[in-house]
């Protein structure tokens, strides 16, 4: 008689504004408190090395050789700290796979600076360090369209997020951009990713086979940089490479457009647009300066020719351009997506990241998974040709011996077809 009703449960309460989720980046102060003083200082004595250098070297204004390695040093110092700290960031926090595309575009700001400068520095092996960067070009624009591939999930939860786009859309088809609006529309569905995928890839192959072409050709004096005789290597090589640049940074704005509110979390936009500026606005730097060269508005300077003097100047502007990227880079690249309670917090959650270690990040950055990819595609690509000819030759076999023979051949003792 005396025992008292057990009451209901109630409710479950809101979590409270010190809430903190489980999945994701739970940050070491120290640590970034500390490597933060450490980039402030290094860039403190950089920065005052180089006026010192650059003060002294500027009263010799005569060496402007000199001055050109000296003044793309200082830019190179400026921009390698800042991306490696930001790299850094992404190791020490590693609590997803897609950092890892984060970082391997990250590490284009070292490849492009470090690149250029040798090939301003040693003028005779600069097309060696102008193809080390255009093959890193590709692969940070593969890497980008692996980064959104990825964000959507195994390839089956992507393909279920295409059909359910197309259901709500009443079509099952992607709406193709102009200028490609005539051709056949792809379907929303692993037809769709199948042809992005080698859309991208293409032009990793592409650059990579041209770049090794030119290599050659060069060394064959069959190459003629400038030169639009269809004789030389060099108009093709615009060509191919134009069209196939072309064609991925379609497939690429294509794909963002059919699953720009699924990939809204990582801030896709502002990413591709770093990422296709940078490639656009190199190559048309590099199309301006060959105008230059060949209309012969860039100087001689002493026993330097002015095809020299005009990649020197292009080389430059790289360097200059890489401190302005490595910002940008921190801006729309940074290790703060992947925080806990972040913009990404939905992902990892259903991820369940917690972090990984340094290791693996060290492991993973690795284009171990782009080359194997890339071998499956390269396979793939010649069982379809060898189904073709295999083809083509049964088809002329059966031809062959349907027709019938000749018989005047018959007369003169041939034996016809």
């Amino acid at each position: 008689a005396g025992e008292v009703a057990a009451t209901p449960p109630g409710p479950r309460e809101a979590p409270t504004n010190n809430f903190t989720p489980l999945w994701g980046v739970h940050f070491d102060t120290r640590r970034v408190r500390t490597a933060r003083i450490m980039l402030v200082v290094s860039y403190i004595i950089i920065i005052v090395c180089s006026v010192l250098v650059l003060y002294v070297l500027f009263q010799q204004p005569d060496d402007a050789v000199l001055i050109f390695y000296t003044v793309g040093a200082v830019f190179v110092l400026l921009a390698i700290p800042f991306a490696l700290f930001n790299i850094h960031m992404h190791i020490v926090h590693y609590v997803s796979p897609l950092q890892r595309h984060y970082i391997r575009i990250l590490w284009m700001v070292p490849v492009y600076s470090m690149c250029s400068w040798m090939a301003l520095r040693f003028n005779e092996d600069k097309l060696v360090m102008e193809t080390i960067r255009e093959f890193y070009e590709s692969y940070v624009v593969y890497s980008f369209l692996k980064l959104m591939q990825e964000f959507l999930g195994p390839r089956g939860v992507a393909v279920a997020k295409l059909a359910k786009l197309g259901s709500q859309r009443g079509v099952n088809h992607a709406k193709m951009l102009f200028p490609c609006g005539c051709l056949p529309a792809w379907r929303l569905d692993s037809q769709f990713l199948r042809n992005t995928t080698w859309g991208v890839w293409q032009y990793v192959f592409v650059r990579m086979t041209v770049s090794i072409a030119v290599l050659i050709l060069e060394y064959l004096h069959m190459y003629h940089e400038g030169s639009m005789d269809i004789a030389h290597f060099y108009i093709w090589s615009i060509l191919i490479i134009n069209i196939s640049q072309c064609w991925a940074l379609y497939v690429l704005v294509l794909f963002y457009h059919e699953l720009r509110e699924e990939l809204k979390p990582i801030r896709p936009l502002g990413k591709f647009l770093i990422i296709k500026g940078l490639v656009f606005f190199a190559w048309w730097q590099q199309m301006i300066t060959v105008y230059l060269i060949t209309s012969h508005m860039i100087p001689v300077y002493k026993d330097v020719s002015s095809e020299d003097v005009g990649r020197a100047v292009q080389n430059l502007l790289i360097v200059v351009e890489m401190l302005l990227l490595a910002i940008l880079h921190r801006v729309f690249f940074p290790y703060t997506d992947f925080a806990a309670g972040g913009p990404l917090s939905r992902y990892l959650e259903e991820s369940r990241a917690l972090p990984l270690g340094q290791r693996t990040a060290m492991v993973e950055m690795l284009p171990v998974d782009v080359l194997v990819e890339g071998g499956k595609y390269v396979r793939k690509a010649g069982k379809r040709v060898r189904k073709k000819y295999n083809k083509v030759i049964k088809a002329r076999l059966i031809s062959n011996a349907a027709m019938p023979d000749d018989p005047d051949s018959e007369e003169e003792g041939g034996a016809g077809w």
